[in-house]
């Protein structure tokens, strides 16, 4: 069964493709903290997240690189 969100759920990020100076993969975390659905796409396969300002990525991401908090 594919994942799903609704807009207002929060969702954590994966950090699997997503570059941060500090982390280090291996001992750190694996997810980013939770981030609120502002909007979803069609086909419901990719999801639009509120970022904070310091996330220099865009905002849209892939289904499978999320989890519900």
């Amino acid at each position: 069964m594919p994942k799903e969100f609704k807009i207002g759920d929060e969702v954590l990020l994966s950090i699997k493709n997503i570059w941060i100076k500090r982390i280090k993969k291996k001992l750190d975390y694996r997810w980013l903290r939770p981030f609120k659905v502002v909007r979803k796409t069609k086909g419901n396969q990719a999801y639009k997240l509120e970022l904070l300002k310091l996330y220099l990525i865009y905002p849209t991401f892939y289904v499978s690189l999320l989890e519900l908090y």
